[in-house]
C-alpha cells in the first residue's frame, strides 16, 4: 500500500499553543495506491502510477499545496520516505536515501548520484554546489568526468601490464591458454626456456609437461590435471620429496628465496599465488568494465573514506579494549564482578539518562565469558560514553599507573582528532597538520597500550597517512560521509512512522508537517 498522511495544522493544543502531532487521524489518512501480493520487484513493476507518486509529491514539497480559496495560501508540506520504500525507489528508479537505488546520493554534499558516477557526463571543473560554497577541488567533479575514467582505466591496465610482466610463465599459460595466438604462445614458450617450434599443439604438449613441474595450485585443483592439491597428511615420503621440488621451483619462477621448512616455503608461495588470483580478477574487470558497469575500477584516491564511519567504528573498537583489560589482568570471576557496576555505569551516567534511569546495554561476551566481543553502538552514544565515564572506565580497568596514564592519553588525542576529522569547514593547513601529528601520536599509542592486535582497518588508515591525504586533497570529509544518508533515512523511518516517542520529539523538532507513506504506517488512523 501507499499513501499520504497529512498533519492538520489547525489543530492546536490549548495549553501550549502548538501544533498537536501525537495522534492521527484516519480522515488524514489518504491511500493512493493499494495491491495484494509477495513483496518483489513484479509487484512494483505492476504499479504504473508510482513513479508519478514522487514527482508530484517532489512538487508538493517545493511549491507547497494550495488550501482553500478562503486562506488563498499554500500549505508548505515536507516530503519524506521510511525505509520500507527502498524497493519501490529501485525499481521505479526515483528517490533517495537509499543504497540501494541508483540516483542514491553517495552524501549529501553534491547532487550527483550514483548513476551519475558511472556514467559519466561533461562538467565543470566543480559542481554547481562546491561552486556555490568557493570550494577550490570538487571530489564529485572528480569522479563523474569521461577524462576522470579515462585515467582510472589507463593507470589500472599500466599497473596490471606490469604486474603481469612478474607472473612466471607457467601461470600466465594455465590463465591465459585459450586465449593465446601462435605467436604469442611461440614467444612464451621461449620466455619459458621450451623449445618455440612446431606447431601449436606440440607448444600445448610442451606446457603441459612444464607445467607439471612449475605451476602449483594449493586451494582449488583444476580438473585439468595441471593443478595439484598437495595433503601432507596422507603423502607418502617420495610423495613429499616431488612436491617439495616443484615448490622450490615455483619459487624460484617467482624470484623468491627457497629457504626455511617446508611449511613457511607454500606459505610463502600461497600468498604469491593469490596476487596470481587478484591480477587475473583485475584484468577481467578492466576488459569487460563499460561507463555504466558494476565491475568499473576506480582508483584508490577516488574512495575517500566515511569519517563518520571512521568515529563509530575506532570508538567502539577503543570501548571493547578498555572494557576486554579487565579478562586480561584478572580471573575470569574477578573479572565479570567488576565488569558489572561498569555496565551499569555507562547505563546510567554514560548515557547521560536524566533522573537515575538507566538505558538498556550490556557488554557482549564470547561464549566461554572470558572476553568482551565486538561492541555495536551508535556514534552519539559511543561519544556520550566517553564523554561522561571515559576516564571513569579507563581508571577502573588500568589499575597499572603506568599503562593507565598511555591509555588516558591515547583517549585525549584521539578525542582532538574525531573533532577535527568531523569538521564541516574546510581546514586550514595548520589543522590538517595537527591533525597529522595526533593520527601520528594515537596510533603509536594505540600499539603502546594494546599491541598491533588492535589494530583494525580504520586506525591503519589514520596511522599510515592515509586519511591526512585525503585532507589534503580534499581539505574536508565530513561532506563526503555516507553516514549522513543513513542518519537521514532513519530519522525519516523514524518521522513518518510517528509511534514512538522518540519518532514523535524528532517530528516536533524538525517541524514535520506532512509525509507521504506506506499505508501499513497510516491505516487505523
Amino acid at each position: 500500500m501507499q499513501g499520504i498522511h497529512v498533519n492538520d495544522s489547525r489543530a492546536v493544543d490549548p495549553i501550549t499553543g502548538k501544533p498537536i502531532t501525537d495522534f492521527q487521524s484516519p480522515d488524514r489518512v489518504h491511500i493512493t495506491t493499494l495491491a495484494v501480493g509477495h513483496e518483489s520487484h513484479a509487484l512494483y513493476e505492476a504499479l504504473d502510477d508510482v513513479t508519478d507518486h514522487f514527482s508530484t509529491a517532489a512538487t508538493a514539497q517545493t511549491d507547497g499545496v494550495y488550501q482553500s480559496e478562503a486562506e488563498g495560501r499554500a500549505v508548505h508540506v515536507d516530503y519524506v520516505c521510511s525505509g520500507d520504500m527502498a524497493n519501490l525507489q529501485t525499481v521505479s528508479k526515483k528517490g533517495f536515501a537509499t543504497g540501494t537505488s541508483e540516483n542514491a546520493r553517495p552524501c549529501y554534499c553534491c547532487a550527483q548520484t550514483n548513476r551519475q558516477m558511472t556514467t559519466p557526463k561533461v562538467v565543470d571543473d566543480l559542481c554547481d554546489v562546491c561552486r556555490a560554497a568557493g570550494r577550490l577541488v570538487c571530489y564529485h567533479a572528480e569522479m563523474s568526468t569521461p577524462a576522470a575514467v579515462d585515467e582510472w582505466r589507463a593507470t589500472a591496465a599500466a599497473a596490471l601490464t606490469e604486474l603481469r610482466g612478474e607472473l612466471p610463465p607457467a601461470y600466465r599459460y594455465m590463465r591465459e591458454a585459450k586465449t593465446l595466438s601462435a605467436a604469442q604462445l611461440r614467444e612464451l614458450a621461449a620466455e619459458a626456456g621450451l623449445d618455440a617450434g612446431g606447431t601449436s599443439a606440440h607448444l600445448h604438449a610442451r606446457f603441459a609437461a612444464y607445467c607439471g613441474q612449475h605451476c602449483l595450485e594449493l586451494e582449488n585443483p583444476n580438473q585439468n590435471g595441471f593443478y595439484a592439491k598437495f595433503d601432507c597428511r596422507t603423502a607418502t615420503p617420495a610423495q613429499k620429496t616431488q612436491f617439495s621440488l616443484v615448490v622450490n621451483d615455483c619459487l624460484v619462477d617467482f624470484g623468491l628465496a627457497v629457504t626455511g621448512n617446508l611449511g613457511s616455503r607454500v606459505e610463502k608461495l600461497t600468498q604469491r599465488l593469490k596476487l596470481v588470483d587478484q591480477y587475473y580478477e583485475l584484468q577481467a574487470q578492466l576488459e569487460h568494465a563499460t561507463p555504466n558497469s558494476d565491475a568499473l575500477i576506480s582508483l584508490v584516491e577516488h574512495m575517500v573514506p566515511c569519517v563518520l564511519h571512521l568515529e563509530n567504528r575506532t570508538r567502539e573498537k577503543l570501548l571493547r579494549l578498555i572494557l576486554n583489560n579487565l579478562f586480561v589482568i584478572y580471573e575470569k570471576s574477578v573479572a565479570l564482578a567488576k565488569l558489572r557496576p561498569l555496565e551499569k555505569l555507562i547505563r546510567t551516567k554514560g548515557f547521560g539518562c536524566p533522573n537515575g534511569r538507566e538505558g538498556k546495554w550490556t557488554a557482549p561476551l564470547s561464549k566461554d565469558e572470558d572476553s568482551v566481543e565486538k561492541i555495536s553502538l551508535n556514534c552519539g552514544r559511543a561519544r556520550k560514553i566517553f564523554a561522561n565515564v571515559g576516564t571513569e572506565l579507563i581508571e577502573a580497568c588500568f589499575p597499572d599507573d603506568a599503562k593507565r596514564r598511555v591509555v588516558l592519553d591515547l583517549v585525549r588525542g584521539y578525542e582532538e582528532l574525531m573533532v577535527l576529522y568531523r569538521k564541516r569547514e574546510d581546514l586550514t593547513d595548520v589543522e590538517i597538520a595537527k591533525a597529522d601529528d595526533l593520527a601520528q601520536e594515537t596510533y603509536h599509542r594505540l600499539l603502546t597500550a594494546f599491541t598491533a592486535k588492535a589494530l583494525t582497518n580504520y586506525f591503519h588508515m589514520i596511522g599510515s597517512g592515509h586519511i591526512t591525504a585525503y585532507l589534503r586533497k580534499y581539505r574536508n570529509l565530513y561532506r563526503y560521509s555516507n553516514q549522513g544518508q543513513a542518519r537521514t533515512a532513519i530519522l525519516i523511518a523514524a518521522s513518518s512512522r510517528g509511534r514512538s516517542a522518540a519518532a514523535t520529539a524528532a517530528t516536533r523538532r524538525r517541524g514535520r508537517r506532512a509525509s507521504p507513506r506506506w499505508a501499513s504506517g497510516c491505516s487505523g488512523g
